[in-house]
């Protein structure tokens, strides 16, 4: 049962009414157009398409210039089409040449379902398919191959110019009939296509109507196995929502299945006939979606790698890939998708999800969920983007198709709430700040995803992230991330930049104009963003930060200091899941997508007015360094000139008594700690205890900067000269201490020497005692040697660096 909430719009009208209005429909077309049925010998010659009575109405297209339609039969081709018991054929003639691009033999018998055969060239060596003529008859080769077979369950057509979508058909060759596939005209067909031969079984297809008449739900399958190739195996589509549609009858409306345009996908607010021809070859090049997926309101769809068939069936790829209208007003395109990247354990169809797999499959449930939605009807514009990605075992079954199909993916109506509800280990959050510089898009917004971080630190084989993750994002966009902790992906409405953000983001990138960006980052263990930092090709220009109730504006020569009692977030909720929450998530964020460009110093004083006192203190003749959070709170360096002076109502003492010189400033809820100046120094030491030869263990470092300045730079951690792990910007505070656990597999027994290269110097951290061991028992390479199932080889191993190396990383990487 649909629930009523996913869909404002569709309760609005009862079936009854709807086939009230359809009829209606039908009516005002058949007066406006007129059309005569066709004698059985008839030669139907192509006009111009008549034009459109209203929006709803049907229409048709003129075949392709050069081109002829002839129907020879036993009954006229309406009466056949209706549903008359009988038999004929479609021929469809290039005048020129005389040669018969594609033949149609249409077959009625008493008490049966119909059928049509579709013959093209794709079987044979010359471009015109061999057909004789005799009275009421035509004969083809027997030995010729059909491109399609189709049935019409009750035995009929078209009906009042309504085409029956009761269908199950065959695909024979190469035509593009499954998503993932392609077709060329220069070069053919493209993808699983390519590797079938002409006139060999490739897909069957079954088409369901619903209660308007219109396809309710389409289901495809691949019919080679192709191996582990990575080819759609399993082709779901239903529709979920009312969509305006208008139908068009093809250059046939006596027989509305064949299009003027050759194309997989049906445009927004029409639905063609599915055959699609390359009339200059006389081939079937495609038999398109009958449910449109990406072009109407609602649907619900499933590609899969892996093949369904009786039972419950375990679904990969996009499983599911679901389209919603949240507003009830769509006029052919959703305002919310729910993309999903799914692989279920041991998955044969994981190997190539990776190069660095090496053929291996992936052990565990492993999935992204890309959930993009617009505060607007659906017009391929999106204002925001959740991904998540983890591993959440589906448990349940979904039946499909009309019960005929039992799937693991959740429902339709559940799949929103089933992602929102859960913690994920890694969540980004994107929103557009600017219509004018993003594209538009047919699935949501794909930027900024998980899969940055690597697919070895996401599986877990790796302590360490892709050093480039999340530094960059397209103009037009703002992206946040989080993946040092486990949590439900929420969001909030934020007080200082009246941005919504990520709760918990860890850090993010927000390209500003060409050459600035800012960076942002929740410090000091706050859950919400607060750290603002505008640089200018690399160059600090301007950074805002708020510490509880304190906010700080730095540049290079002022600060300024306020304190406000404006709450951290206006709102903090999750993303929609149904209509009613869309419609409370749009009216306290809007529906625009265009955002006034950030400005550091309005936001301050915005902060600053929040308080009742709205005092302010202002430092000029002072240099301010870079802001370095710590876990309570924030360092910066502070020179104060000889020219230093300071404006404002709000007093600071640590910092109004200062005499000219250089300090180190810390700023945490317990108040203001300033002192001289001395250099960053470094020291450390590093130890290792239960270590066994040749597997995966800890190296526990320690590091201390004596001074009071931050010592920040990239590191590298060694043992016996050979890297074990890298930080791209490793930074401990003044007078603070570090502790970080690093994953290490020792190869050699005896002592091995630890050293830091920081900077330019080399820290010596001391000597890992490591015991003999039994390298044959406990070589992870031994493993594979020898072994007969790769797939639980592979699991042994990656679990074991599994456990080791997704601890280590989220130790350090919070310290």
């Amino acid at each position: 049962m649909r629930n009523p909430s996913l869909h404002p719009g569709v309760h609005t009208t009862s079936r009854a009414a709807a086939l009230a209005v359809t009829a209606g429909m039908l009516l005002s077309w058949a007066a406006a157009a007129p059309r005569s049925a066709p004698t059985p010998t008839a030669t139907v010659t192509t006009a111009p398409s008549p034009v459109k009575a209203t929006p709803t109405a049907p229409i048709h297209d003129a075949l392709p210039a050069g081109l002829k339609m002839q129907y020879h039969g036993t009954v006229p081709l309406a009466q056949l089409a209706a549903g008359a018991v009988g038999h004929g054929t479609l021929l469809y003639t290039h005048v020129p040449s005389g040669e018969v691009r594609l033949a149609v033999q249409l077959d009625h018998p008493q008490g049966g379902n119909a059928t049509a055969r579709v013959y093209d060239t794709s079987t044979l060596n010359g471009p015109s398919v061999p057909a004789t003529v005799t009275g009421d008859t035509v004969t083809l080769p027997a030995t010729l191959k059909p491109a399609l077979v189709m049935t019409a369950h009750g035995g009929w057509w078209v009906r009042n110019e309504r085409p029956n979508y009761a269908l199950d058909v065959h695909v024979y060759g190469q035509a593009y009939a499954m998503w993932g596939q392609a077709y060329d005209p220069a070069r053919g067909p493209i993808g699983s296509g390519a590797r079938i031969r002409p006139g060999e079984a490739a897909v069957d297809v079954r088409v369901r109507p619903d209660a308007s008449g219109l396809p309710g739900w389409d289901d495809r399958r691949l019919l080679p196995d192709f191996g582990t190739s990575g080819y759609i195996r399993y082709n779901y589509a239903e529709r979920k929502c009312v969509t305006p549609t208008t139908l068009n009858l093809g250059v046939t409306p006596e027989w509305p299945f064949l299009a003027a345009q050759a194309a997989y996908e049906q445009p927004a607010g029409q639905l063609r006939g599915p055959v699609g021809v390359d009339w200059t070859r006389g081939r079937v090049t495609h038999f398109a979606e009958l449910v449109a997926v990406r072009n109407q309101n609602c649907a619900y769809a499933l590609y899969s790698l892996n093949a369904a068939r009786n039972g419950r069936n375990l679904t990969d790829f996009e499983s599911p890939f679901a389209f919603y209208d949240l507003s009830g007003q769509g006029d052919g395109h959703p305002n919310m998708i729910l993309r999903t990247e799914r692989y279920f354990p041991l998955d044969r169809y994981s190997t190539g999800v990776d190069a660095r797999l090496r053929g291996n499959t992936i052990p565990q449930d492993f999935q992204t969920v890309r959930y993009s939605w617009r505060n607007a009807p659906g017009d391929q514009r999106w204002n925001y983007k959740i991904e998540v990605q983890g591993s959440a075992p589906y448990t349940g079954t979904n039946r499909v198709a009309g019960g005929t199909v039992t799937v693991d993916t959740p429902t339709y109506e559940a799949y929103p709430a089933w992602v929102t509800d859960r913690a994920w280990p890694v969540v980004t959050f994107v929103a557009t700040e600017s219509e004018r510089l993003t594209p538009k898009s047919s699935e949501g917004i794909y930027t900024y995803s998980p899969r940055e971080l690597g697919l070895p630190y996401l599986l877990g084989t790796t302590a360490t992230a892709d050093p480039g993750a999340f530094g960059h994002i397209p103009d037009g966009f703002r992206g946040e991330y989080r993946y040092t902790t486990t949590s439900r992906p929420q969001l909030y409405l934020g007080s200082v930049d009246g941005r919504v953000h990520l709760l918990h983001a860890e850090g993010g990138a927000w390209p500003v104009t060409q050459g600035q960006q800012l960076q942002v980052h929740a410090i000091a263990g706050s859950a919400y963003v607060n750290h603002w930092r505008l640089q200018d090709r690399g160059e600090r220009v301007q950074e805002l930060a708020r510490l509880g109730s304190t906010v700080l504006l730095l540049s290079d020569g002022k600060l300024s200091v306020t304190r406000t009692s404006a709450p951290q977030a206006r709102w903090t909720g999750t993303p929609p899941t149904d209509a009613a929450s869309w419609r409370a998530f749009r009216a306290v964020t809007g529906d625009r997508i265009d955002q006034p460009a950030p400005d550091l110093q309005a936001w301050f004083t915005g902060q600053a007015n929040a308080s009742t006192a709205r005092q302010v203190r202002t430092y000029l003749g002072v240099q301010v360094g870079e802001l370095h959070a710590l876990p309570d709170g924030a360092q910066f360096d502070l020179t104060v000139r000889d020219d230093r002076r300071a404006s404002g109502a709000l007093t600071v003492p640590a910092l109004d008594t200062l005499n000219p010189g250089r300090y180190t400033v810390t700023v945490t809820p317990a108040g203001w700690t300033v002192t001289a100046q001395t250099p960053p120094r470094l020291e450390g030491e590093a130890s290792a205890s239960g270590l066994t030869l040749n597997t995966p263990g800890w190296l526990n470092v320690t590091l201390r900067n004596t001074g009071s300045q931050v010592w920040s730079g990239p590191a590298t951690l060694r043992v016996n000269g050979t890297s074990v792990h890298e930080w791209p910007t490793l930074e401990v505070p003044g007078s603070a201490e570090r502790t970080y656990r690093i994953a290490w597999t020792p190869t050699r027994a005896g002592q091995s020497a630890v050293m830091l290269h920081a900077g330019t110097r080399d820290l010596q951290l001391g000597m890992a005692d490591l015991p003999p061991g039994d390298a044959r028992l406990t070589d992870p390479a031994a493993l594979f040697q020898g072994a007969r199932r790769p797939g639980l080889t592979v699991l042994l191993l990656s679990v074991l660096l599994a456990l080791a190396s997704v601890a280590g990383w989220r130790v350090w990487s919070r310290a």
